[in-house]
């Protein structure tokens, strides 16, 4: 019987193939149904299951004067439950990367799947915001396992050169949450209450997870060194630079982001429809961010990448603090803004992967990390802002860390000695 190769240069194990007529075989051993050239189909299938966990990431963020107003707290506190929530992933991605052994396997994957829809059944049925607190604990570590391993795979799963692109692909599963899943949970905390919201998750999720057992073959796991490396190595630059990148460029996101229902609510005096289509216009442009990030990274190389994305952001944050009275305008920058944030996570996650190849499980987990902590700290900043200053300078705010990630950028990118793949230097 011949073994399938076809990964096991890039880091995968597989089982040995079996005849492609075989009915019961058919479809899972197809390495070569490609997407756009490059696309295992494989890679589709995690980056569906990210999308899930980037519904129950974002979700509270549109709904959350309805979830402040049923459970009896303020708008500030109950945006605790996204610094929360992004808190216990950043712990999670840290302590998983960690551990010696596999860790990226089927079989942790499909565990980490049903604990995600336990853990959305068991928000759906919260009493009071404590317990929802709680379940935003055991909801973040399942998504953490989720998003690492789909990125892990995604990485592998492609040749070096198209590496930013595969992992583009996982991050518009997050951005796509947005222009899908937030729009979506509003229009059913609207009609059902947000209850409802976690019950559809939990519902869909079981077609996802039969889908996943169904196509990855028995066995299928990135191979990781005994002993993951150090995490001195981690701390080194340019490593330490991007991964403060991440942190202060995702920060100065959520520092709006996270409030974004309440600002639009107080700038424009308005909520309902334009607060469901501002969301869809986010979406739909954070989608094409995460695969635009991944292009220049692929096309431009990881330094260039790394300089422009939160320089750009930058821009146009600023664009949202000058356009507060205009509500076309508004919208305009807000699908600009959207855009660029999402081309950062694609585009650090390539520059560590590049810069220490035999890093590669714990860089994946410092990054997750990075973006959460990130997460964390912009709904921190933007919670005192709101409640001591005010929804009018959420953008300042914002744009003030936006300007610290660019500094920190370019202090990396002069410092980096990056490993461009064969493919992109031949491009310059």
């Amino acid at each position: 019987m011949p073994a399938c190769s076809n990964f096991s240069s890039n880091g995968i194990t597989e089982t040995p193939c079996r005849n492609p007529t075989d009915v019961q075989m058919a479809g899972i051993f197809r390495p070569h149904l490609n997407v756009g050239g490059f696309m295992d189909c494989r890679v589709l299938l995690l980056a569906v299951a990210v999308f899930f966990a980037g519904i129950d990431e974002n979700v509270f963020i549109g709904i959350l004067p309805g979830v402040s107003s049923s459970l009896a707290v303020d708008p500030s506190t109950a945006g605790q439950l996204t610094t929360v929530f992004s808190f216990a992933y950043g712990i999670t991605a840290l302590v998983v990367s960690s551990l010696p052994g596999q860790w990226a396997t089927k079989r942790m994957l499909l565990a980490a799947m049903l604990a995600f829809m336990a853990s959305n059944l068991i928000a759906a049925l919260s009493p009071d915001f404590a317990f929802l607190l709680v379940s935003r604990v055991l909801m973040a570590a399942c998504c953490a396992l989720i998003a690492m391993q789909a990125t892990r795979f995604a990485a592998e799963l492609v040749p070096p050169e198209a590496r930013g692109k595969a992992i583009g692909i996982i991050f518009m599963g997050i951005s796509g949450s947005i222009v899908l899943g937030v729009p979506i949970g509003i229009e059913i905390e609207r009609h059902h209450g947000w209850r409802a919201i976690f019950v559809a998750v939990t519902v869909s999720g079981l077609p996802l997870t039969w889908a996943l057992w169904h196509r990855i073959p028995k066995g299928f796991a990135v191979k990781m060194p005994a002993r993951p490396a150090g995490w001195r190595s981690s701390m080194q630059q340019p490593l330490l630079l991007a991964q403060l990148v991440s942190i202060t460029m995702i920060g100065a996101h959520f520092t709006l982001f996270a409030y974004l229902a309440p600002y639009i609510s107080s700038a424009f005096g308005a909520g309902g429809r334009l607060l469901t289509f501002a969301f869809l216009c986010f979406g739909t442009a954070g989608v094409a961010g995460a695969y635009l990030g991944g292009w220049c990274s692929d096309r431009f190389g990881r330094a260039r990448a790394l300089l422009l994305s939160p320089t750009l952001y930058l821009l146009s944050y600023l664009g949202i603090w000058l356009v507060q009275q205009s509500t076309a305008g508004f919208l305009v920058c807000l699908a600009l803004w959207g855009c660029l944030s999402w081309t950062v996570s694609p585009v650090v996650q390539a520059f560590l992967l590049d810069a220490s190849p035999k890093d590669a499980a714990r860089s994946v987990g410092t990054n997750m990390a990075a973006m959460h902590f990130g997460v964390a700290a912009g709904g921190a900043l933007g919670g005192a802002v709101l409640h001591w200053f005010g929804p009018g300078w959420l953008p300042a705010a914002g744009s003030a860390l936006a300007a610290v990630a660019s500094v920190l950028a370019f202090c990396a990118t002069q410092s980096a000695i990056v490993r461009e793949p064969p493919g992109l230097r031949e491009r310059g």
